[in-house]
């Protein structure tokens, strides 16, 4: 028998309120079709099938195979499945509702199950979307509140209830539950183009993308690392950034720009003061030739006016002019504080506010220039020739794609008082990038790329990474939540990883040679047994089943990318 033709005597379902999309007019058949299909791409994640049924701005959402879970199983499923689609934008409220057949004795005897263990006062909010039902809404509540009286002698208060009993009368059936999860709201992603995000890894991108896939836009996002003349870290963030935004809009796409030599351009052809403008100016250029190749129609940085210094009216005046693009600033009126605060919801703030290294504060000039003039802009970049060298920085992006998609569960709910730390996304995302780079420098002949240098960056980054992963967990502990993974084991594996990368350093020793080229470093002589340990090590970093994100290699440390040279 099909779920669609079963109707037990309470099926755990999912009920999906609508938002905005129900104020449109005759195109809000686009917007329905495409939130049902990013429902379905997220739900896809769980790995639980279900059928989608539309009704007047709701949808609701059935477990395929529930009557084969068992009553256990199939609430469970259907819990999943609510925590996942509260991340998909369009929907306002997420209810999970027992579903019974279309009579006033299955609603109230639903109705009595559901308020089964509460305490307080109660309030029942009776809706009849079908109106030839034989009980209209006054009667049902009436009929429904004396049966919870009876059964658990609770007292009645409409105005200010402790729990509230929804009962919602539909065309087949009866929907009822006592509360819903907010949603993300706004529009479906998707319905209002595509953008790309210049993601710096600090704290005002991420929300800055967010906020744009709310309002229906589908976000690539664009990352400057300062290399050669910083290390990997901030690629390490970003990485991890994208992957927790993921869960809003699925298939995100990351592209890293090494950008410390375009800015060593900008610093010698005399930008002085300009030099922050001046740099910026060439990252949106870069980002307009991307998002050209990915059929981007804008762009998406996450200023706030007056916040530093480069983003005064004067500046941000004369960085629209670098391009012919919108660029798109969703938290322009927005101070730290509120950018902080939806930061922290968002469960991006943990991560931005990891220590690396930023390319913006590469070769900064003591005073910044806060009216920068136009005209003296594009003299600087007639010299340089920036649109050419923004062709060759977009040219040489490397992209990389998210393989395992982050669900809701991989960030685990903090109590109250407590900031949450995603502490999957995080060590995961970090350790499964430094163990690439690892391994890619440990099988690249260049002297260059196997220093020690470059492994110290990749071991030190996920190093800081589990010690604050310990600190974290530690502190949350403390408070009282039992969802985290025990001190013990968590502190266990950062003592692994240190070994691990220990052992990786100490490949490398300095030799002292007699002539003036002075101490350099050298790798001993590769022995069967010394492979075999270096395989070990690298697979102890961080287990092979466990890759989040799959670089894609450019030149001798990274061979180049496939980029899109056509639009999509």
């Amino acid at each position: 028998m099909r779920v669609s033709e079963l109707i037990g005597p309470t099926e755990p379902c999912v009920l999906l309120k609508l938002g905005e999309i129900v104020l449109k007019g005759r195109n809000r058949q686009q917007f329905d079709h495409i939130l049902q299909g990013n429902i379905r791409s997220a739900v896809r994640d769980t790995g639980v099938p279900v059928e989608l049924r539309q009704r007047d701005g709701v949808i609701l959402i059935r477990v395929a195979d529930g009557p084969s879970r068992g009553p256990d199983g199939w609430a469970k499923a259907a819990a999943q499945i609510a925590d996942r689609v509260r991340d998909v934008p369009g929907i306002a409220r997420v209810c999970r509702p027992v579903r019974v057949p279309k009579t006033a004795e299955a609603a109230v005897a639903a109705a009595v199950q559901v308020t089964a263990g509460t305490s307080g006062a109660f309030a029942v909010r009776p809706r009849r979307r079908d109106k030839r039902f034989p009980v209209n809404s006054s009667e049902l509540a009436i009929l429904i509140g004396k049966k919870i009286q009876e059964a658990h002698d609770l007292p009645v208060n409409l105005k200010h209830p402790d729990t509230e009993v929804f009962v919602e009368v539909d065309e087949d059936e009866v929907f009822v539950y006592t509360e819903g999860l907010q949603g993300q709201g706004g529009l479906p992603v998707g319905m209002s183009g595509r953008a790309v995000v210049l993601m710096s890894g600090g704290i005002d991108s991420p929300v800055a993308a967010y906020r744009m896939m709310r309002r229906g836009m589908r976000c690539f996002f664009l990352h400057f690392s300062g290399m050669p003349l910083t290390g990997p870290e901030s690629i390490y963030k970003a990485y991890a950034l994208v992957r927790g935004l993921d869960r809003f809009q699925g298939g995100s796409r990351l592209f890293v720009v090494p950008f410390g030599k375009a800015q060593q351009a900008l610093a010698s052809s005399g930008a002085d003061r300009l030099q922050i403008v001046a740099q910026r100016r060439l990252m949106l250029k870069t980002g307009a030739a991307l998002a050209k190749r990915l059929g981007s129609a804008a762009l998406v940085t996450g200023d706030s006016l007056g916040q530093v210094s480069s983003q005064t009216l004067a500046n941000i005046t004369a960085l629209d002019d670098a391009v012919q693009l919108p660029i798109l600033r969703p938290l322009i009126g927005w101070d730290k504080i509120e950018i902080m605060a939806e930061a922290r919801r968002i469960r991006t703030l943990a991560i931005s506010e990891l220590p690396d290294q930023d390319c913006c504060t590469l070769l900064t000039p003591r005073r910044v220039e806060t009216k920068a003039r136009i005209s003296d802009l594009r003299r600087l970049e007639t010299r340089l020739e920036a649109e050419e060298l923004a062709e060759e920085l977009a040219l040489t992006a490397q992209e990389y794609r998210q393989e395992n998609p982050l669900s809701h569960n991989d960030v685990a709910a903090s109590p109250p008082g407590v900031s949450s730390f995603p502490v999957s996304s995080v060590s995961q995302s970090a350790t499964a990038c430094a163990r690439d780079t690892m391994s890619l420098f440990s099988s690249s002949r260049s002297p260059a790329a196997r220093s020690k240098s470059c492994w110290s960056m990749a071991a030190s980054f996920c190093l800081r990474t589990w010690e604050s992963v310990v600190s974290r967990v530690r502190t949350r502990a403390a408070a009282g939540d039992s969802s985290m993974p025990s001190l013990a084991s968590t502190a266990a594996s950062r003592r692994c990883m240190a070994r691990s990368c220990k052992a990786i350093e100490c490949r490398f020793s300095p030799v002292k040679r007699t002539s003036a080229e002075g101490p350099k470093w050298r790798s001993p002589p590769v022995t069967p047994s010394s492979r075999a340990t270096s395989s070990r090590i690298r697979s102890s970093v961080m287990p092979r089943a466990v890759s989040t994100w799959a670089p894609r290699p450019a030149s001798s440390r990274m061979r180049p990318s496939r980029m899109c040279s056509e639009p999509m």
